[in-house]
């Protein structure tokens, strides 16, 4: 499991768009959860990306599904950009799970 401290997400339909189809998601981190059977060098297939302490709103008036996620994290010059498959906001509605692409 990994954690980067990061203040947004920023969410795309397609990995090209700028405007159109992309909205940003205020957090405190995202934590790459990984497949129970991935190994080390492919930690992130498969696995699940999970957006704390956010602002799960936007999510709630999107017309197209997210396909891509992409952050900053403190201390970092290179965004980190994984693909996802869906999403579920948790219960309490202070969190997101993304599944990433296989």
């Amino acid at each position: 499991m990994q954690t980067w401290q990061t203040p947004l997400v920023t969410l795309k339909a397609e990995s090209s768009d700028i405007v159109d189809g992309t909205v940003d998601l205020e957090c405190t981190s995202v934590t790459l959860e990984p497949a129970a059977d991935a190994g080390p060098k492919e930690a992130s297939r498969g696995g699940s990306l999970v957006v704390g302490n956010a602002d799960t709103t936007p999510l709630s008036g999107l017309s197209w599904t997210p396909r891509f996620i992409s952050f900053s994290s403190v201390g970092t010059v290179e965004p980190q950009t994984f693909e996802v498959s869906d999403h579920s906001i948790d219960a309490s509605g202070s969190s997101v799970r993304f599944t990433i692409a296989s």
